[in-house]
């Protein structure tokens, strides 16, 4: 009898253990998943629902219509798209049909797709034939620099990437190959096969490169910690340098001569920071790059890559050598080295990167806004003044005195990144503006398209643009 009695307690606690795990699971998934549920994409119900149904507006910063949901005579809803292609990789598109989500569009599903007050919105829809409406987001974006950085960029494979280093606000974030996210069913087999240079690709946030000189920022942020007193140390430059018997060579082999680490940096002299990256060794060099995340996640909430950082402690002298330069199989998103730029021109205090500013309810009414939050404090204050004097003399007297603007203070890294033996080299540039109050952080990447004297053009105008009258005003 006592073994029965035993025996049914099991069974009790068993299905009581069963049934609160289904009780918490079920919880979790009206109370806590709902919303993302309601609104997802394989969601059936979603069909009936658009229906009856506009999804949310998606404007710009000064209230332009980025998105919008158009109702035909027939009833039928199509998603609108004003800049077509300009915006394609940044605000997305939303096709349940055929195509799927993509871009902001996906991101934030849910507030678009979910109708706030919806009983009170049916109940007017009733009286008056008002639309239901989805929540409607305000992007920190500029469309008029998004179309102006997309002009830059035109039909040259890369990335432009615009932000502000004091809040993290992305201003324009533009890739080439693009699509026009207005014709996306009707073109989706050709762009999920990735004909035309994988043009769903946004090369701003997941196209992974290695760096090339802008990895510099950060061989020197380690050399300022790990050094002892990096500033007197003194190299003279050959244009070549042995490292287990591989030779590394400065850009085209030019010989930089006596050189200490501003003049190094600002003529990005690869013998100079390559035997600086030994001095700081594979560990602290790694380190450092991690508190920059690399090899990590960051809070930013459209697709993106994670930036590969390989160096171990049995890396060799060549790996440690090649990759203080930015070679090797170093790989960095543009997003990574703009938020690496803004933080020197924060004061070394790196903000998480977000692209929607506030929502607005069916009566445009604010409901809720992103607040700026800091990631880390990645440089010391010292440290970011040091390199951003370093970045100062890039734009005055080294490589990047092309891209210079008159009367506009400009701090600034230039990067060349090898490829294949059969391909173009990379270009890079990175910067922010004006010095005294960093209004704005830069990065151009253009893929094999030649070096970073390819770049200089095309951000000396988006930084011409960024202060004229027409932008400001």
């Amino acid at each position: 009898m006592d073994k029965i009695q035993k025996n049914i307690r099991r069974v009790f606690w068993l299905y009581f253990v069963l049934f609160t795990a289904l009780a918490l699971y079920l919880g979790k998934l009206i109370f806590f998943d709902g919303a993302s549920l309601t609104a997802s994409v394989l969601n059936p119900r979603l069909q009936i629902e658009n229906k009856t149904l506009l999804r949310g507006d998606i404007l710009d910063a000064d209230g332009q219509v980025l998105a919008e949901s158009q109702r035909a005579p027939d009833g039928t809803i199509t998603r609108h798209y004003p800049l077509g292609s300009d915006g394609a990789h940044l605000v997305g598109f939303a096709d349940y049909q055929k195509a799927g989500l993509l871009g902001v569009e996906s991101a934030y599903n849910a507030v678009l797709q979910t109708a706030r007050n919806e009983l009170w919105q049916r109940l007017l829809r009733f009286f008056n034939d008002s639309e239901v409406k989805g929540s409607s987001l305000v992007l920190t974006v500029s469309g008029d620099l998004q179309q102006y950085a997309a002009q830059q960029l035109g039909q040259q494979k890369g990335a432009i990437l615009i932000l502000e280093p004091s809040t993290g606000k992305i201003l324009a974030m533009v890739s080439y190959p693009a699509f026009d996210p207005n014709h996306v069913r009707e073109n989706w087999d050709a762009l999920k096969s990735d004909e035309g240079g994988s043009p769903l690709l946004n090369r701003a946030s997941q196209g992974k490169y290695p760096p090339g000189s802008v990895f510099k920022i950060i061989t020197a942020a380690a050399a300022l910690e790990h050094v002892p007193d990096v500033g007197a140390f003194r190299y003279t430059c050959t244009g070549v340098e042995t490292f287990d018997g591989s030779d590394l060579t400065c850009f085209n082999s030019i010989v930089h001569g006596d050189e200490e680490i501003s003049k190094a940096f600002s003529v990005s002299c690869n013998t100079f920071f390559a035997t600086m990256g030994i001095q700081i060794g594979a560990e602290n060099l790694r380190n450092v790059a991690e508190r920059f995340y690399f090899n990590t996640s960051i809070p930013f909430p459209l697709e993106y890559s994670v930036s590969s950082f390989p160096l171990s402690h049995s890396s060799s002298e060549t790996e440690i050598a090649e990759t203080a330069i930015g070679q090797g199989r170093i790989m960095a998103t543009p997003l990574q080295m703009t938020l690496i730029t803004a933080a020197v021109a924060n004061e070394g205090v790196m903000m998480a990167p977000y692209v929607v500013d506030h929502v607005l309810d069916y009566n445009s009414r604010t409901v809720s806004k992103t607040m700026p939050a800091m990631m880390d404090a990645v440089f010391t204050v010292e440290e970011a003044d040091r390199l951003t004097a370093m970045m100062e003399e890039v734009m005055k007297t080294g490589t990047g005195k092309n891209a210079a603007v008159s009367g506009v203070s400009i701090a600034a890294k230039t990067g060349t990144a090898q490829t294949t033996p059969n391909e173009e080299d990379h270009g890079w540039f990175v910067a922010f503006t004006p010095v005294e109050n960093p209004q704005y952080a830069l990065c151009v990447v253009l893929e094999n398209g030649g070096g970073a004297s390819r770049t200089l053009p095309i951000a000396k105008n988006i930084i011409s643009y960024l202060q004229s009258p027409e932008k400001n005003k």
